[in-house]
């Protein structure tokens, strides 16, 4: 018995029919394993960041140990204490790889992931601190003294007789410093007073409710907040700073002259470039200090002896920048610290601020 044959037209339906099942079926398939692919990858990434951190963490922890080392060691000899850049802190450390520092031979390292290590230390105040050209307002008696803001005052004033909340004031002797460190890099005179306006109005108390009061920046870039552009922000991000001391706003964070660039001395204690490339010279050999002090390399006759307010220097430090990099097989990570270390039995060196500055796949 002979099977009716099937019409070419349901025959070519059948075949359409399976081709759309096997396309279904194909996607289907590929997506679950993209998404797996996807998951593992995730997966991946953030473990590798989670030990990234970790790493840091030490790092940080082994940063922290030769900033208390340091202070211990002047300690030994006042005279000659001092934050420079011949000190063990300022030496970069060149990409070395972890497991050469955890494995006792190198053998035990053969399966382990490739982890890279490196990163330097710098001296924040050898840079002009710009959160120092403003001193925070507070309290002023009839008296005329200014202090802190009292307890439990409000911004409208203490409600003492004789009292009243003064806003934040320039710093005469850091503006003019400022301005003539703008003016030996060939910027815009409208610089300084930007930037003073801006912080004025971003510094408590304030004397008004405005709303479009600026907020403190806390990164260089966020300078635009105060109009600022981005190259005018470029060309003062090698010599300038934000640091606050978290427990005195008031306090007045010097510029170190041991670590300090030519520019930056020149402006602090205004000088001419050739006498501030006197002084880094002489430093090299023998850095400032009690017993060196950088004073009697200045010439007798200097505008740093003159009438002109001059702002604070230093031999020493209490702020570092700590730079690490991390770089784990296809990952790496970069990490900036703010530090800031006190003297005291023991030194205690504490972190103020951190932040991830790049996170990158060089593959």
């Amino acid at each position: 018995m002979t099977r009716p044959a099937v019409p070419p037209r349901q025959r070519g339906a059948a075949l359409l029919m399976a081709l759309i099942i096997v396309t279904v079926v194909s996607t289907l398939a590929v997506s679950m394993v993209w998404q797996q692919w996807r998951a593992v990858q995730i997966e991946t990434a953030e473990r590798s960041r989670q030990q990234s951190a970790w790493m840091l963490g030490g790092a940080m922890g082994w940063t922290r140990d030769i900033l208390r080392g340091d202070i211990r060691a002047d300690r030994g000899n006042k005279g000659k204490a001092s934050d420079n850049l011949g000190e063990a802190w300022a030496a970069p450390l060149a990409e070395a790889r972890i497991s050469t520092f955890l494995a006792a031979d190198k053998e035990n390292t053969d399966d382990a992931p490739e982890a890279f290590l490196s990163g330097h230390i710098e001296d924040a105040q050898a840079k002009f601190n710009l959160l120092g050209l403003v001193q925070a307002g507070g309290i002023q008696s009839s008296t005329g003294g200014t202090g802190g803001a009292a307890a439990g005052s409000g911004s409208g004033g203490s409600g003492n007789p004789g009292t009243a909340s003064v806003g934040a004031q320039p710093r005469v002797a850091q503006v003019e410093a400022f301005k003539r460190l703008c003016a030996l890099l060939n910027l815009n005179p409208t610089v300084p007073q930007t930037i003073v306006q801006g912080l004025l109005e971003a510094t408590p108390p304030f004397t008004t409710n405005s709303a479009s009061r600026p907020l403190m920046p806390q990164r260089l870039d966020q300078l635009q907040w105060f109009g600022l552009d981005a190259n005018t922000i470029k060309a003062l991000a090698p010599y300038v700073i934000l640091i606050r001391d978290p427990d005195d706003t008031r306090k007045e964070i010097p510029v170190n002259v041991n670590t300090a660039s030519r520019e930056v001395i020149a402006a602090a204690l205004n000088l001419n470039l050739a006498t501030a490339e006197t002084l880094v010279q002489a430093r090299k050999s023998n850095a400032f200090s009690a017993d060196n002090p950088h004073t009697k390399y200045l010439p007798a006759t200097t505008p740093a002896q003159g009438a002109a307010p001059l702002p604070q220097v230093a031999w020493q430090s209490s702020y570092f920048v700590v730079n690490g990099r991390l770089r784990l097989e296809s990952q790496v990570l970069e990490q900036r610290s703010l530090l800031r270390r006190q003297s005291g039995a023991p030194p205690k060196v504490e972190i103020l601020s951190s932040e991830w500055v790049n996170s990158s796949d060089p593959g």
